[in-house]
């Protein structure tokens, strides 16, 4: 397969022939959930919404990374950051010697 772009100092050349297959589809926006990869997710979502990106149509996300699609659809920037580092780790949230049996 031909590569579909090639970016230099010089000049840019797309291959429209190859780009012409996305360009008419949806785009999705997957989070992924887990420790330090929810808080860097956290940190690109803040991001897109700093530069005001948004080109996505559907939105998936599983554990720390649905948590993070909530706040950058509620617009909130920091709002996936504190989500862990704020919620999750305080103790009304988890304590490793107080699990009870139901």
């Amino acid at each position: 397969m031909a590569n579909a772009g090639l970016v230099t100092n010089a000049r840019t050349v797309i291959d429209y022939q190859q780009f012409g297959k996305y360009v008419d589809g949806k785009t999705a926006l997957v989070a992924q959930g887990g420790g330090q990869r929810g808080i860097f997710t956290s940190g690109v979502l803040d991001a897109f919404l700093l530069s005001n990106f948004d080109p996505f149509d559907e939105f998936y996300g599983t554990s720390a990374g649905a948590l993070n699609i909530c706040a950058f659809l509620s617009r909130q920037a920091e709002l996936g950051k504190s989500f862990i580092l704020d919620l999750t780790t305080a103790p009304e949230f988890f304590h490793l010697f107080s699990l009870y049996a139901s």
